[in-house]
């Protein structure tokens, strides 16, 4: 009788155990027990779709400018010391593309970037550029800061910019926009204060 008492008294700790802790062969209860906390959810660490990159435009901009402030950066990025001096709204082979036209040691560069503005498609130079440069030796304001000036004054998407000269002889930014009801509007920007000149 005496031999069987240490074998019962386990064998009880053991189901008293089992029944505690449960039969499976899962992850301890210390585990099981622990919640999972759902994803963090992030804010401004990725663009969505159409949305400026980081770095690329600032919010500012108009969402109608975002685009062109962003290619006219990607252009001037592609050609090292370049300046932007016109750029259009353009489609070549079906698609919407952004033609902008740089200046840089003598040269223009005419480069094609995506209608998102971030990709450059293609690249070509031009040995005689376009008098159109000249005006940017009064320029303090440059291209892409001129757009997004516009672009918080005016709620259209912006189709064209390029650099004139008023006929008191101010050097402007020209901006052309078009509205969602389909009507047309022009800012220039003074390029030498960042003012709007004219708004119509």
């Amino acid at each position: 009788m005496r031999s069987h008492t240490p074998v019962l008294v386990p064998a009880g700790l053991v189901l008293l155990g089992a029944l505690l802790t449960g039969c499976d062969e899962g992850p301890p209860p210390q585990q099981a027990q622990i919640p999972t906390a759902p994803p963090k959810l992030t804010t401004g660490t990725r663009s969505a779709p159409g949305s400026p990159a980081p770095g690329s435009p600032s919010p500012t901009a108009g969402s109608g400018a975002q685009e062109a402030v962003r290619a006219l950066r990607t252009a001037t990025g592609e050609v090292p010391n370049s300046r932007a001096f016109d750029l259009e709204h353009e489609t070549r082979g079906g698609d919407r593309v952004w033609e902008v036209k740089v200046f840089a040691d003598g040269r223009e560069t005419k480069v094609d970037v995506s209608e998102d503005g971030s990709r450059v498609l293609a690249k070509s130079d031009h040995d005689r550029p376009d008098d159109d440069v000249r005006k940017l030796d009064a320029a303090q304001v440059d291209a892409a800061r001129a757009a997004e000036i516009a672009g918080q004054r005016e709620n259209g998407r912006l189709t064209e910019l390029e650099i004139d000269t008023l006929h008191d002889g101010t050097v402007v930014w020209e901006i052309h926009f078009v509205r969602p009801d389909g009507s047309r509007s022009e800012v220039n920007v003074d390029a030498r204060t960042g003012e709007i000149t004219r708004d119509r």
